[in-house]
């Protein structure tokens, strides 16, 4: 059985909180059978290079509103921009159909400050 992971990502997202798990992710594949692997997906606020906190780009595999499956689990990355940033009234109401529709979901650091403002906490 694939176990599927999300990972949501913005512009100014701290570069650790995506590229962390995904080590994570990866490595533990290295460990089990093909049919039990985790797949991982990246998906952006927006479309295209977004910035990370440390200027490096970060390109998701595809925009949020594009992921209407269900997923194992659902991630929100942290970044030092979301002590200020506010996003859409369209990504807070789609955080809480996909939380809906995922076995789990959780954040990285403070990541868990968009699921509040989602009101998932």
């Amino acid at each position: 059985m694939t176990n599927t992971v999300a990972i949501l990502v913005f512009p100014g997202v701290q570069s650790l909180d995506v590229s962390g798990p995904l080590d994570v992710f990866a490595e533990a594949n290295r460990f089990l059978l093909p049919q039990d692997q985790y797949q991982i997906e990246v998906l952006g606020v927006e479309r295209g290079v977004m910035a990370c906190s440390n200027g490096m780009g970060i390109v998701a595999h595809r925009h949020f509103s594009e992921a209407s499956g269900e997923v194992d689990l659902l991630l929100v990355a942290g970044g030092p921009v979301l002590l200020h940033e506010s996003f859409s009234d369209e990504l807070h109401a789609w955080l809480r159909q996909a939380s809906q529709r995922a076995r789990r979901y959780g954040s990285i650091c403070n990541g868990a400050l968009l699921l509040a403002r989602a009101g998932l906490l």
